[in-house]
């Protein structure tokens, strides 16, 4: 691949998800944060059953979760689908513990990311799989 002085090799969405993940792992909630619009909306795979509907919330939901330990391992790939869409594959550290959603059969957690025309991230949506989340990306 040929890298020009405009591009580091790692795009923009990329890069604002590893630091994201990063800084949740340190425990840094304010930089996580920063990555999300205040309206930004947190929806598992199936709909209703635990939106988180702002940033507060995402973020509160979040502190929880690492505080049990969950939320722990390491993102595998930031595939960017389009202008306003990436999907994200996780991998759990503690796949038994942290068990919802569930897995693909590769034990990735599959996430699909909208952004606002701003660069922060409007809507998580977690998948059951990639096939799922490449689909409700393109919706």
């Amino acid at each position: 691949m040929l890298v020009g002085c405009h591009d580091g090799g790692v795009n923009e969405r990329e890069r604002l998800v590893r630091e994201a993940f990063a800084a949740l792992e340190r425990g840094d909630f304010e930089a996580v944060a920063a990555a999300f619009a205040p309206d930004a909306v947190w929806r598992g795979p199936d709909p209703g059953e635990w939106d988180c509907m702002n940033r507060a919330r995402i973020i509160e939901v979040m502190r929880v979760n690492s505080a049990e330990g969950l939320l722990t391992g390491e993102v595998e790939q930031v595939v960017e689908v389009d202008d306003g869409h990436a999907l994200v594959a996780f991998r759990p550290a503690n796949r038994e513990a942290d068990a919802w959603p569930p897995l693909d059969p590769d034990g990735l957690r599959w996430v699909v990311l909208r952004f606002g025309e701003d660069g922060l991230v409007t809507e998580m949506r977690g998948q059951v799989d990639r096939a799922a989340a490449e689909a409700y990306a393109v919706s």
